[in-house]
Order: C-alpha cells, then sequence, then structure tokens
C-alpha cells in the first residue's frame, strides 16, 4: 500500500507545471488510506512512512514514473495546480485512485 501511495503522489504533483523547491502533498485513497510525500526539484521523493526515490515526469500526459526499494511503476494525474491547498484527483496504472492536495511549499 505504502509503494501505491508514493507512486500516487509523484504523479499528481508532477503533473502541474513547475515543482517548488520541495512541494509537499498529502494523498487520500479511495479506500481512506493517507501518506504525505515529499518532492524535491532534482528529482527526490520521500514519504512520511520512510520510502524514499526518485522520480521523472512526462507534464503534458501528466505521467509520473518512481523508482524506489519498494516500488518501480507509473501514476497519471488530473491537473493539479503547483499552490498550496490545490486538490485534484489521481489514477494508477493498476486501477488505485484518490485524491492529493498540496499541503506545503518552499523555494
Amino acid at each position: 500500500m505504502k509503494r501505491l501511495t508514493i507512486c500516487l503522489a509523484v504523479a499528481t504533483m508532477c503533473a502541474s507545471v513547475a515543482l517548488a523547491e520541495t512541494t509537499t502533498v498529502k494523498f487520500e485513497r479511495d479506500d481512506g488510506t493517507v501518506q504525505t510525500a515529499t518532492f524535491k526539484a532534482d528529482g527526490t521523493v520521500s514519504t512520511d512512512s520512510g520510502i524514499e526515490g526518485t522520480y521523472t515526469h512526462d507534464q503534458d500526459s501528466g505521467k509520473v514514473c518512481i523508482e524506489s526499494a519498494e516500488y518501480n511503476g507509473c501514476i497519471t494525474a488530473s491537473g493539479l495546480a503547483n499552490e498550496v491547498g490545490a486538490s485534484a484527483p489521481y489514477t494508477t496504472d493498476n486501477g488505485a485512485a484518490g485524491v492529493a492536495t498540496v499541503t506545503a511549499k518552499e523555494d
């Protein structure tokens, strides 16, 4: 479950136009699971559950792919604005879904 959530987080953040130096996002899956992930402009991501990895993204399609010891996969997000308080839906390549909310940014 942790692996899926981190992937969702990456997808959602990468759908935005540009990341801040650090952007934190809360992910709430449809099944009620909640996780927070912090994305850095250097392409690294970490979660409140201790997962660390790297990510890449295609801004045009909103597709984000992550690599970590726990998970390797891709997610697609629907237009999350890169501003605190913004929310948007996301789905994963295995059918999971939920809503992501930007909770903090540091430039």
